[in-house]
């Protein structure tokens, strides 16, 4: 095509590819945003340092701190109503402290608090683990604000374990259950068992003798008593005191947990009415519920 006619034709067409980049501004300006700008307008106003802390193994038995940062983020002071850990092996401690609901932290606007998780690896099986602890906060109107952060870890062969891991007894008001605990330390300079806590009078702990392993080290046995259930069981974490020459610990933790078979046989029966009647319902529809 020859040159003269080439230009005459884009002349012609100048006023079109003139006003494609506004038309082009036009259509994206009606596009929803991309997935990064709706991520920033939906953040979270509590914000981590980091979501997750890894840790490599330990022998088993000793105690990992796991350090975070809690950051109010936002323009309206959070009130921390909760620190929930999915395990009883972790300890969180806010400012270096318990959590106290009737005592609750307050971030302000720009400010921060300190979380730290602490998990007890005398319970735990050798190999990798992954916990996580859920914190709840309120805005002043009430509306929850929650972050999550983990803790990876592994345990090694053990220095100090905790024979069973967790005691479970099924009993009805007015039964007595007792059990053994033993705490297995296998260092050349064993800890001294100190005096063991209950938060219940349910729930009791008395140390017994402790007795010389033959292959190194020395079992410390519990006797745990346990009198009656409570509406819903009982959940409890006796705190036995030490003192380690090691420096290494200070309490070790004994889970307690009691259930009444007449409420686990309650909570059975009502999830197998409640399916009868759903199934039953889809019946009544023509079509069955498990469909």
């Amino acid at each position: 095509m020859p040159s003269a006619v080439l230009s005459a034709r884009l002349r012609r067409f100048a006023p079109l590819l003139a006003a494609a980049p506004l038309c082009l501004a036009c259509v994206a300006a009606g596009l929803p945003g991309s997935p990064r700008d709706a991520v920033s307008h939906d953040r979270s106003p509590l914000g981590t340092s980091g979501h997750v802390a890894a840790n490599p193994a330990v022998p088993g038995g000793r105690h990992i701190h796991a350090p975070f940062r809690l950051t109010n983020t936002g323009d309206e002071p959070l009130t921390v109503t909760a620190v929930q850990p999915d395990c009883g092996c972790l300890t969180p401690l806010l400012n270096r402290d318990l959590f106290d609901p009737a005592d609750p932290t307050v971030i302000e606007p720009g400010g921060f608090a300190e979380l730290i998780v602490r998990a007890d690896t005398a319970r735990e099986a050798e190999g990798p683990h992954e916990h996580e602890v859920k914190v709840v906060c309120t805005d002043p109107a009430g509306a929850a604000v929650e972050q999550t952060v983990k803790l990876r870890y592994g345990v090694g062969p053990h220095e100090i374990r905790i024979e069973p891991p967790a005691v479970m007894i099924y009993q009805r008001e007015g039964q007595t259950t007792t059990a053994t605990v033993t705490v297995t330390d296998r260092r050349t300079a064993p800890l001294k068992i100190l005096g063991a806590n209950s938060p219940t009078d349910r729930v009791g702990v008395t140390p017994l003798d402790p007795v010389a392993r033959e292959d190194g080290g020395w079992d410390f046995p519990f006797e745990v008593t346990v009198v009656g259930c409570e509406d819903g069981g009982n959940e409890v974490a006796v705190a036995v005191e030490v003192d380690d020459p090691n420096g290494r610990y200070r309490l070790l933790k004994l889970p307690v947990t009691v259930q009444s078979p007449d409420r686990l046989l309650n909570t059975a029966m009502k999830r197998i009415s409640d399916a009868e009647s759903r199934e039953s319902a889809g019946d009544t529809d023509g079509e069955r519920a498990s469909r």
